[in-house]
């Protein structure tokens, strides 16, 4: 073991408290920030009753109380009009920061004709999957 002296042992002790508070400090303030958004959600819900939860992996199980499905996941309130439970309009949404991330990028759509020629480029070959080989013994 190395000695260390009075000065650096008391630097080490000082580090390490410090380390332990803010520890703590994280911990406790993650603890209480848990509970108010489950209250910041439900207030949002406007305190309307769900008509029952599902499993997001499996949408078809309905259950009637909230928690854990069967999976392990978290089970999500469905309400009545088939609005998401968040209150927002159902459809598919990206975070802005993952969609420029991912690189995807939006087009308007606009209705028009095709040119009366394709010109395509393809490969004929055969089906490789039901090609068998046989190795016959003579």
């Amino acid at each position: 073991m190395i000695a260390l002296s009075s000065s650096r042992r008391r630097l080490a002790l000082g580090a390490t408290a410090i380390a332990v508070v803010a520890g703590a400090a994280g911990y406790g303030v993650a603890t209480l920030q848990r509970p108010n958004a489950l209250a910041a959600a439900a207030t949002a819900a406007g305190a309307r009753k769900p008509l029952y939860y599902y499993d997001p992996m499996v949408p078809a199980q309905h259950f009637d109380k909230p928690g854990k499905s069967p999976m392990g996941m978290e089970m999500v309130p469905r309400y009545a009009g088939g609005e998401a439970s968040n209150g927002a309009t159902p459809g598919v949404q990206i975070d802005p920061t993952a969609a420029q991330s991912l690189g995807v990028r939006l087009a308007t759509v606009h209705r028009g004709d095709l040119a009366s020629t394709v010109d395509a480029v393809g490969v004929i070959d055969f089906n490789q999957r039901e090609m068998a080989i046989v190795q016959a013994r003579s």
